[in-house]
């Protein structure tokens, strides 16, 4: 394990373990990917909502190598009147891509990090069955759009 990846496994949260899951073999991990510390593995894209007030969702995706597998990491953060329906939507047909090659469909797992408790800026993990590329480092994030204006 290359130094950059042990501090990736550092600085961020522990994955216990793994469990299953539903979706094109891959596995869910248990924990998440802490913003803080990680700042620069993590891009991020606004979707702009037409409503009676404007809102926008935030949404901040990061790829990192876990177990020498692509894993994709997520969450979104909502500003003004944002339709969840509609987001909910726009968040199921979305991928996460690098150049032509899909790493993630469906990203209706990334949670929604602030509530009306407060923020939990850390992202949950979906390790795929990729082989980690340093191209995967790159990834874009491809939206599912029928309704946002962008």
């Amino acid at each position: 394990m290359s130094l950059f990846n042990l501090r990736i496994f550092v600085t961020m949260l522990v994955f216990v373990g793994l469990t299953s899951a539903a979706s094109a073999g891959g596995e869910f991990l248990d924990g998440c990917l802490a913003l803080k510390g990680n700042e620069q593995l993590f891009k991020k894209t606004t979707v702009k909502w037409e409503a009676e007030q404007r809102g926008e969702t935030v949404i901040a995706y990061a790829t990192i190598n876990v177990e020498g597998k692509a894993t994709v990491c997520g969450m979104h953060m909502n500003k003004g009147a944002v339709p969840q329906a509609e987001l909910r939507r726009m968040l199921s047909k979305s991928e996460i891509k690098s150049g032509k090659q899909t790493m993630v469909r469906n990203l209706s797992y990334f949670t929604n990090a602030c509530n009306e408790v407060g923020c939990k800026l850390c992202a949950p993990c979906y390790m795929t069955t990729l082989n980690w590329k340093p191209a995967y480092a790159r990834p874009k994030f491809v939206p599912g759009v029928d309704d946002p204006a962008q």
